[in-house]
């Protein structure tokens, strides 16, 4: 796992733990926009800026890039959830895709998403998918569903075609238990890397 990487997850973690602390609830329930801003607070400084939901067309004009020249292309109107720019070769590094799902069949449209974006010249090298996930099943212990949950990450490394490059899960201590119904809880967060 590269730092860039490290960051990723680690941004998404924070925003876990600080989403639990305000509201008492795990990120499934925080909007999209909550996890992009702490993946990009972490990944910037260094060598990168992020950028949250910004076309493609408006960061490099920002940034005053020599790729804003020349006949507009389609890619220049995708807009990635986050975007880490490389600040000393001008150009954007990676792009960041971010989805909160309980199965992988939602993923795929993502990972179709990352293909189309990294297969223009002018786009980032790497294409990263992070996933927010939950797992419960009734009468099962938080060892057994946090066994469950990172056999499920690693399914989907298969079933996408992409690397997990690294997967944060809750501690058994942070399982939440369902009376009602009788279903243990668990949380995990997980980075995928898709390159052309």
């Amino acid at each position: 796992m590269t730092k860039l990487e490290e960051q990723i997850l680690s941004g998404a973690t924070t925003a876990q733990k600080k989403y639990m602390y305000m509201t008492g609830y795990w990120l499934d329930h925080a909007p999209e926009a909550f996890i992009n801003t702490h993946v990009g607070l972490s990944a910037a400084g260094g060598e990168y800026f992020a950028y949250i939901d910004t076309s493609v067309k408006k960061l490099h004009a920002d940034i005053d890039s020599p790729h804003t020249r020349g006949r507009k292309v389609k890619f220049e109107k995708e807009r990635p959830d986050v975007a880490i720019w490389y600040k000393s070769k001008s150009r954007i590094y990676a792009i960041v895709e971010t989805k909160k799902t309980y199965n992988s069949s939602p993923l795929k449209k993502d990972i179709i998403k990352l293909k189309k974006h990294l297969s223009h010249s002018k786009s980032a090298k790497y294409g990263y998918l992070l996933v927010h996930t939950t797992n419960g099943a009734k009468g099962e212990s938080p060892e057994n569903a946090l066994i469950r949950l990172t056999a499920k990450l690693k399914r989907w490394e298969k079933h996408l075609g992409v690397l997990l490059v690294g997967h944060n899960v809750c501690k058994k201590t942070e399982a939440y238990f369902n009376e009602k119904t009788g279903r243990c809880w668990v949380w995990g967060i997980a980075l995928y890397r898709y390159e052309r």
